[in-house]
């Protein structure tokens, strides 16, 4: 879900809209930590995890728009728990930093 936020940062204002929903099964019902970032393009990205934290099927994933409210276009996974050359499970979720010149995980 997205809601706008007044200027100090905590006000509600308007509804909030669906950006993203999980697809059942194919998510385990869940979509989760959400991190949505406008790219120097003027592309929203929307990184999220999916499926059950503690299972090796937890994955990181992203979804792109050119409008912040959406609709918002699933892209290719970035990291499966269990099937990632790291070996990792339970991957956590994608948080952007932006230092002005470089964007990382």
């Amino acid at each position: 879900m997205l809601q706008a936020v007044a200027a100090d940062g905590v006000t509600l204002q308007g509804a909030p809209v669906e950006i993203l929903n999980n697809l059942g099964l194919i998510d385990s019902g869940v979509v989760e930590a959400p991190s949505l970032v406008k790219s120097d393009t003027g592309e929203y990205v929307l990184f999220y995890s999916r499926n059950c934290y503690s299972s090796v099927n937890y994955t990181e994933s992203y979804a792109t728009s050119t409008n912040v409210n959406g609709p918002y276009t699933r892209r290719t996974d970035l990291i499966v728990g269990g099937n990632n050359t790291a070996g990792l499970a339970g991957t956590g979720g994608a948080t952007v930093l932006w230092d002005g010149v470089h964007m990382g995980e």
